[in-house]
């Protein structure tokens, strides 16, 4: 079980939200968080489209994302079709591996990754069997 804050994103026509659960105890110095104030846990970051990201404050949020720690920034990647998500990602782990894209067609080499996640994301696939394939397809067999 991972300790610590774990983030996820959602990208709407309209707007992003980034979400921060597990006790969402981020350090929020210039008051991006705007849902989930007395929420103890999880919190939302809400960013309208045409809005600019205050990428300072995002990067101290995002520093606290659990995989990272553990891992490492070359051990952590990730896909998604919203670009203003992935500017977001970027903005607060500059040194990952964040870039836009499908599930549903992964630009990663086969048996790249020890494990793949999709939070929140196979019911918004064109094609879920496709992404699902996809990511057995970048992760690697279990050691026997």
């Amino acid at each position: 079980m991972l300790e610590g804050n774990i983030c996820a994103l959602l990208a709407a026509k309209d707007h992003v939200n980034v979400f921060v659960y597990d006790g969402a105890i981020v350090p929020d110095p210039e008051g991006i968080i705007t849902a989930g104030h007395d929420n103890k846990t999880a919190r939302t970051v809400a960013i309208p489209k045409g809005e600019t990201i205050n990428a300072p404050a995002l990067r101290a949020m995002f520093k606290h994302a659990p995989l990272v720690d553990l891992l490492g920034s070359a051990g952590v990647a990730a896909i998604d079709p919203s670009a203003p998500f992935v500017a977001a990602v970027k903005a607060g782990l500059p040194d990952v591996d964040v870039r836009t894209g499908k599930a549903e067609d992964l630009r990663f080499p086969d048996d790249g990754f020890d494990a793949a996640l999709a939070h929140l994301v196979v019911h918004f696939m064109s094609d879920p069997v496709a992404g699902l394939r996809g990511m057995a397809r970048v992760t690697r067999p279990a050691a026997s």
